[in-house]
């Protein structure tokens, strides 16, 4: 009985053309995909959120399994460990090449809106951060008989706050730069220094304790930062 030949192996340019494009699909963007949840279950973390943390890591991390064994395959491919018809690796490079032109279409299509998305998800983290030192303010003035902190730093000192929230971070699309800091004021003007503002008025105890965004530039809403 005649042996049958083997499948001669596939041409040098059909492997250069089918492991990137393969890559793209089962490594690139699931990478980015994990990533993006693990930078999520960070910032969850730092903002003492255990249970969202927890949540994204266990989506991230089967994901970043299912691109570890996708890897080793093409590896296995590429090397000659594991036989793969040079008529199939054709198919599929046509196959990923019309959905990657498919991706691209969609994704300019989509990127405005995300972009405005990401811009919103910023915004409404600053306006949460001031939310939660207002509450800080509250909270330490109960258990120092109405007095109201020294400075925003002072919170952190006692507790009341595990740290000053982040103000223009990436997607604010901000004339200030990323920044934790704060300022003592006198009043409730603005000065447009991009931090947060303080208010320990002598003249008017009654705003002292007052805390505010010192921008005066406008968000999506059309209302000037220091209107919160």
């Amino acid at each position: 009985m005649t042996t049958p030949a083997a499948a001669a192996p596939p041409r040098t340019w059909v492997l250069a053309l089918w492991a990137p494009c393969r890559g793209f699909w089962v490594i690139l963007l699931p990478s980015l995909f994990a990533a993006g949840t693990l930078f999520g279950a960070y910032y969850n973390a730092r903002s003492g959120r255990f249970a969202a943390c927890l949540g994204s890591a266990v989506i991230a991390l089967p994901v970043l399994a299912v691109v570890w064994f996708a890897a080793a395959d093409i590896r296995a491919v590429l090397i000659g460990e594991k036989p793969t018809s040079e008529k199939l690796m054709l198919s599929e490079i046509g196959m990923m090449s019309a959905l990657f032109a498919i991706f691209i279409v969609l994704s300019a299509i989509t990127a405005p809106a995300y972009t405005g998305l990401f811009r919103h998800s910023a915004e409404g983290s600053m306006r949460g951060g001031l939310a939660t030192l207002r509450m800080a303010i509250v909270s330490y003035r109960t258990s120092h008989d109405g007095r109201a902190p020294e400075s925003l730093e002072a919170l952190v000192a006692v507790k009341a706050l595990p740290e000053i929230p982040l103000l223009w971070m990436a997607g604010s699309k901000s004339v200030h730069a990323k920044t934790s800091s704060s300022i003592v004021v006198y009043s409730t003007a603005a000065k447009d220094t991009g931090q947060w503002a303080y208010v320990v008025s002598l003249s008017s105890p009654e705003e002292t304790g007052a805390v505010f965004i010192d921008c005066t530039h406008t968000d999506t809403r059309g209302s000037a930062w220091t209107a919160y």
